[in-house]
């Protein structure tokens, strides 16, 4: 009986211990996106996949709780109003996905919390970890570090796509894409055709899917400030700012107008459909994240990547986004929740990432293109895994991929959207105010100057505070 009791003893005790090693796991809720979403099988759902499969073998005693689930992902007025929402109910996750951007607005609003005794001594919360610009964007107005970034995204470095084939046809030279903007409306004119009925069946000029970033790819080749140095002025409505819609204006009128162009983008489907890749769209303004569709659906394409035409055909430049993970003000676990957002920017997450993308490679027999941001921090990784196959069965992409990677050395500037108080209504209103312009609702000045003045009673009722 002895023997039988000191063996339920032992039993028990080893219950017990199992039980206490579980409950002394902790849970770290993140806050993220769609895109990010690890049972998604996609190229970014495999690499979340293993990079947080990595996670639990490096900290099994953290558990992480991945809520993709969140409206606007850290971009919208309406995702800010939720978190601020939150933190005022004391309900905010430890971790959360917001847009880079937005950072220095949400830090001074109270939404999210520094993170510098954390990060002090970190090998890996550093600058030399980061795309370029996105450490001068991690830090809030204040001067203090709000964020990591998330190195499993892109960069932007918004280029000017052009179909080589369609150039040919048209007569131009494929390998001279247009340098000037007067080029640009001319060859987006030549490049556009219609049918008997005077409907788009290819469109010369495909602006980026957002009026706003439209805004600032053209604003960003004229070297436009949106505001002053200081953050507490708007000024999309300054000379060069009415000269950036005007030609996106042109750009649109060239080709038929608003109507009809926007008739053409109704029928617009992603991926294998995409009308650039079946030769629909001669040119094309957009991020390098679209080597991800021209490497999987076409990577025979015969395509090219400049940067996009400047007013004079010289001073070329580029702008550059991207999203930071940071920890919400008041969140229960800051410790472990800053151990989660060192390792989505570290070797290990890159490493593993990686070899998830690989992975779904492999499974689907599709070429891969990693996110921008992972080529510029760990490029020997990049180097090692994805590079060659690239190079190897899409010279095309491989070449465009390049121009992404060395943007950052060739082109005259690289801007990033500046820091201020009234940074996601300034968004907004860009949008708006190209909308109105293309819509010809009003005149290109008039909508700068409303939107303008909305901007501007946002960063006002800041600083009145």
């Amino acid at each position: 009986m002895k023997k039988y009791a000191i063996l339920i003893c032992l039993v028990s005790i080893i219950f017990s211990s199992i039980t206490l090693s579980a409950s002394a796991k902790t849970t770290v809720e993140v806050w993220s996106a769609g895109w990010l979403n690890p049972a998604s099988p996609t190229v970014n759902g495999w690499g979340f996949k293993y990079a947080l499969q990595r996670f639990a073998e490096l900290y099994p005693d953290i558990e992480l709780k991945w809520n993709v689930q969140v409206a606007g992902a850290g971009q919208t007025p309406e995702a800010m109003q939720k978190l601020m929402t939150a933190v005022a109910a004391g309900t905010v996750p430890d971790v959360t996905i917001l847009d880079r951007f937005l950072l220095a607005e949400w830090a001074a609003r109270g939404a999210i919390q520094p993170i510098d005794e954390y990060a002090k001594g970190s090998k890996i919360v550093i600058p030399a970890n980061c795309p370029p610009a996105a450490w001068d964007e991690l830090h809030g107005l204040d001067g203090k570090l709000y964020g990591t970034t998330n190195i499993g995204d892109n960069t932007g470095f918004w280029s000017l796509y052009y179909n080589k084939t369609l150039f040919k046809e048209a007569g131009l030279d494929p390998n001279k894409p247009p340098k000037t903007w007067s080029q640009w409306l001319e060859y987006a004119k030549k490049l556009t055709k219609t049918d008997a009925e005077g409907r788009i069946i290819q469109l010369g000029y495909r602006p980026y899917p957002d009026w706003a970033g439209e805004f600032n790819c053209v604003a960003r080749t004229n070297q436009t400030p949106f505001v002053t140095p200081d953050g507490k002025t708007a000024t999309i409505n300054s000379t060069k700012g009415v000269e950036a819609v005007e030609q996106i204006v042109k750009l649109i009128d060239a080709q038929g107008g608003i109507e009809k162009v926007s008739r053409f983008f109704s029928g617009i489907q992603p991926g294998a459909l995409d009308p650039f890749l079946n030769n629909k769209v001669a040119m094309y303004d957009m991020g390098e994240w679209f080597l991800w569709d021209i490497a999987q659906y076409a990577p025979k394409l015969d395509f090219g990547v400049t940067f996009l035409p400047t007013p004079s055909g010289k001073q070329f430049t580029a702008w550059i986004g991207g999203w930071a993970w940071a920890m919400p003000k008041g969140c229960k676990h800051p410790e472990e929740a800053f151990k989660v957002m060192e390792f989505l920017m570290s070797r290990d997450f890159a490493e593993a990432f990686i070899k998830g993308t690989q992975a779904y490679a492999k499974e689907m027999k599709r070429l891969v293109v990693l996110p921008g941001a992972l080529y510029f921090v760990y490029t020997d990784l990049a180097g090692k895994y994805n590079l060659p196959a690239v190079m190897k069965e899409s010279p095309s992409t491989y070449k465009a991929l390049r121009h992404f990677i060395m943007a950052k050395d060739t082109a005259y500037k690289v801007y990033y959207r500046e820091k201020n108080m009234g940074a996601a209504e300034l968004w907004a209103a860009e949008g708006r105010a190209v909308e109105a312009a293309i819509y010809h609702r009003k005149t290109v000045k008039e909508a700068l100057d409303e939107q303008n003045e909305k901007v501007q009673a946002e960063l006002d009722k800041f600083y009145k505070k």
